[in-house]
Formats: structure tokens, sequence, C-alpha cells
């Protein structure tokens, strides 16, 4: 959506919410539970805040054909464990919920 002029975020945002993600997963990969850290909370509520602008005004068609290149972009990806993103067409979720 955001290669569609939707949204208000830059590639660095991105780039540093995927480093705290890549932080949280190896962590909990070395047993520690699914937490955010204090300095990825900010970096993922400014995105949560694009894609909630991102959603309020797209229309159900590009938001079909938007959801379709990224099913297949992430069909191409295979994370680290060899496993692919993607199962018969459902994204698989790479991280987990933090319940309170």
């Amino acid at each position: 959506m955001w290669n569609e002029g939707l949204g208000a975020g830059n590639y660095q945002l991105y780039c540093d919410a995927e480093r705290e993600l890549e932080v949280t997963a190896a962590a909990h990969a070395g047993g520690e539970p699914w937490t955010l850290s204090e300095s990825a909370r900010p970096i993922l509520e400014k995105i949560v805040c694009i894609y909630d602008v991102q959603l309020s005004g797209i229309s159900a068609g590009l938001f079909t054909r938007c959801h379709a290149k990224l099913e297949q972009l992430l069909g191409r990806l295979v994370v680290r464990s060899g496993e692919p993103l993607l199962h018969r067409g459902v994204a698989r979720s790479t991280v987990g919920t933090n319940e309170d």
C-alpha cells in the first residue's frame, strides 16, 4: 500500500522495525518470552498508525491488489528455518502476541 502512495512511512522506519522484530525473535528463540523492548514500541506504534491511515482510505479493490502482491512476495521468501512464510495462501505469523 505504501508503494501505492498510501501512508507516510519511510524506508528507514520499516528497516528499524524489522531490526527490532529480529532482536525480539532471536530472544524468543533463546527461550525468552515474546516481549517488545522499550525501543521497539514507539517504532511499531508508528507503523500501526500508518496502517490505520492506509486502511481507512483504501478501496476494497486496491486493498485486494496490494494483498495479492504481498502474498506473491511472501511466497518467494523462506525464513531461516527453511519454512515458507505462506502455506496454501495464508501468511504464517512470524511474531507472537503478548496479551496483558
